[in-house]
């Protein structure tokens, strides 16, 4: 609906300018602030351990790097439906800070059963049509599936369900949320207010 709504519009304007804050003109104030309390509330301030992985071409991404970055990783799987519904919402959000080079989003492929399921992650994103950065989750020794960070982070969520939205900042995790409530707009806007607030902080 967005996306007929941002056609409309630059129909009618031309170009593209100015259409983030049409959007939230068509909000309830209260709502907004409303929403940005909550994820102020929700704020955490925990320290997460490097990682390297490699992305669908084979290159190592590190985390060491994303210093001074507000990064967004989110949890997921081929056989995750909750999570697959979530994807339009977050590609609004990829789309949003496309040109911003203080912002990241990494698509974490975890718990695959498959053998070949690197083969089956990359069909799927580029079938689908995603422009999303994945990255392939290390096995976990002890169970042997590509869990390797989520696991390590699970102790902060106390939960091991997907998906797993996890926002980072100078090496600690700042905000985490997981499951899919229905709305790719609400999921849009949550991660959009998070991005902010912290972009804002001193």
């Amino acid at each position: 609906m967005i996306e007929q709504l941002k056609k409309l519009y630059v129909e009618r304007k031309g170009n593209a300018d100015g259409f983030e804050k049409y959007i939230e003109s068509l909000k309830s104030a209260e709502d907004i602030a409303k929403t940005k309390e909550e994820i102020k509330a929700a704020l955490i301030n925990i320290p997460y351990k490097a990682f390297r992985l490699k992305d669908m071409d084979g290159k190592t991404v590190n985390s060491a790097d994303w210093k001074d970055k507000i990064v967004v990783l989110d949890f997921w799987a081929t056989w995750c439906g909750p999570c697959k519904m979530a994807f339009p919402g977050m590609q609004m959000a990829v789309d949003k800070y496309a040109t911003d080079h203080g912002v990241g989003f990494y698509f974490i492929s975890i718990e695959e059963n498959d053998k070949e399921y690197k083969n089956e992650v990359k069909k799927y994103i580029k079938s689908s049509g995603y422009r999303f950065n994945v990255l392939f989750d290390e096995t976990d020794s002890k169970t042997g599936n590509n869990r390797g960070v989520f696991g390590s982070m699970t102790p902060i969520f106390k939960s091991s369900a997907i998906p797993r939205k996890v926002v980072v900042k100078n090496g600690v995790i700042r905000y985490t949320a997981e499951g899919y409530q229905g709305s790719p707009s609400k999921l849009y806007d949550e991660l959009t207010y998070v991005i902010e607030i912290l972009k804002a902080e001193k």
